[in-house]
């Protein structure tokens, strides 16, 4: 058996063992499925042997607006807004209402947040959110999907990287580490770090598949205050020792549920336990899979759960119409609707699709009309689709076509219509798409969506969410979710052409 150097040298570092015999046994030892040998030999570092400095977790200064405000007015806020608190010793802190009372950030950060957003106020994820991070508390939250919460943990992260009063050497690692579960939100989240963070001094690296590992080591070594990755990169790094965690104090893993559906858990779960035990730590959920309860048990201690069911208010405030087609006259549909929504002269256009086939042939027909139309879906490489994406957003095209998969990690900046060619596979995605909409600074956003009768099994779901928000429902739709009802659940009526 060939043992390398290397390989001798990190178990000597990674066990504060120094004879090498004992190294034989755990590489003859199959290791588990989908670990590497040295990820088999990551152990969690003895933190009774390590010294650490001293860490101060409330950072909080509350506004005398802020303790002034009675618990009448906080629960009329948080019944007003959807804010929940499911669980919390203790007393939880009142919500931040106005920027102005956000003391604990600096102001050139609350300044730039406000500019981003031409004046306003927080929205009620970061209003309750703030004050009970800032406070030190372990924190989970559960939101619509679609929601806007970014904002939510990257300030109270971007003022406790700047509370830790010590020297930050290069090869200390990262005060903040943020996980994502894809390569596309933690690019956004990387850069919402670097905007924000960049005045005051801070520095944020991406860790991500799909990018040449080298080049990430480059960055990491130059040293960084943030580090947003996706688990699998993470893990693979802090095993090979390119990446240190003993300074880490602040752990943010957003979109937990769906790191588990990607059957993440292990992964999230190895990289915490690199992390001092002390450390502050904020999760995010949409929805609750299993296995979310243990890993909410197994991240968090003494923490705050809030739900945060603030839909209802965006849904409101985006026109929302459906037309019930045949398949055979979606496209057609399609290019008479783009013809309509392009006259706004400054609206840009989100046009989802189920698959990529989908994509790539509605663009061909697109431009087969002169439309410049760009495109974004899974099949394509990271650099092709942030090109994509650079370009949407910087005007450089109007339309932009992309795989539902790809929806949730877009920027919507400056989106005024979407328009489902097909119905989300996934239903929660319709309202998602809606908040997103919702969310952004601009006015008079619109979704439009195209149902047929193979979507005839959301067709009651559908026809709730319109009446909920106040939306006209077309009677074709009616009759498919009436029709769909009367075949009994989980069984699709039979339909003529659905008019």
């Amino acid at each position: 058996m060939n043992i390398i150097e290397p390989q001798v040298m990190y178990y000597r570092r990674a066990t504060g063992d120094h004879f090498t015999l004992l190294f034989l046994r755990p590489l003859r030892r199959r290791p588990e499925r989908g670990r590497s040998q040295l990820e088999a030999l990551l152990r969690e570092p003895d933190w009774e042997r390590i010294q650490s400095h001293l860490l101060q977790k409330n950072i909080y200064r509350e506004h005398p607006t802020t303790a002034s405000r009675s618990a009448a007015e906080v629960d009329d806020y948080r019944r007003t807004n959807g804010v929940v608190i499911v669980k919390g010793r203790g007393p939880i802190a009142k919500p931040i209402l106005d920027f102005q009372e956000a003391l604990s950030f600096p102001r050139g950060l609350v300044d730039a947040v406000r500019h981003e957003r031409n004046g306003g106020t927080p929205t009620c994820v970061e209003a309750q959110c703030w004050p009970v991070v800032l406070r030190g508390r372990d924190f989970l939250g559960v939101v619509q999907a679609g929601s806007p919460k970014t904002h939510a943990y990257v300030l109270p992260a971007v003022a406790h990287a700047l509370s830790i009063q010590r020297p930050h050497n290069a090869g200390d690692g990262p005060l903040v580490l943020v996980l994502a579960p894809s390569r596309e939100l933690v690019q956004q989240i990387h850069r919402l770090f670097h905007d924000l963070g960049k005045s005051f001094g801070l520095r944020s690296v991406c860790v991500q598949s799909g990018v040449a590992k080298n080049v990430q080591y480059a960055e990491l070594a130059v040293g960084c205050d943030v580090c947003v990755g996706t688990p699998g990169r993470l893990l693979e790094f802090v095993t090979a020792q390119k990446l240190k965690l003993l300074s880490c104090t602040f752990l943010v893993v957003d979109g937990a549920d769906r790191m588990l559906s990607m059957g993440l858990e292990r992964e999230v779960t190895k990289i915490a336990q690199q992390i001092r035990p002390d450390h502050q730590t904020v999760m995010w959920v949409t929805s609750w899979p299993k296995g979310t309860q243990r890993l909410a048990d197994t991240l968090l201690e003494n923490y705050v759960q809030v739900n945060f069911d603030s839909a209802q208010p965006h849904l409101v405030g985006v026109k929302q119409c459906v037309y019930v087609v045949k398949q055979t006259e979606k496209e057609r549909a399609l290019a008479e609707l783009l013809e309509d929504l392009l006259r706004d002269e400054v609206g840009r256009v989100v046009v989802y699709a189920k698959t990529q086939e989908s994509v790539r042939k509605v663009a061909l027909q697109l431009r087969e009309r002169n439309w410049r139309v760009v495109t974004v879906h899974r099949g394509m490489a990271l650099e092709q689709r942030l090109w994509t994406l650079s370009t949407f957003r910087t005007g450089g095209s109007r339309v932009l076509l992309a795989t539902h998969g790809c929806g949730r990690d877009l920027a919507w900046d400056y989106v005024r219509f979407l328009v489902n060619l097909d119905f989300p596979v996934e239903p929660h995605y319709y309202a998602m798409f809606v908040n997103r909409l919702a969310s952004v600074a601009v006015e008079g956003g619109e979704v439009h969506t195209f149902f047929t009768p193979d979507d005839s099994r959301h067709a009651r779901e559908l026809v709730a969410t319109l009446r909920q928000a106040g939306q006209a429902v077309p009677r074709e739709l009616y009759k498919l979710a009436k029709s769909c009802a009367r075949a009994g659940p989980g069984r699709r009526a039979k339909y003529s052409d659905g008019s």
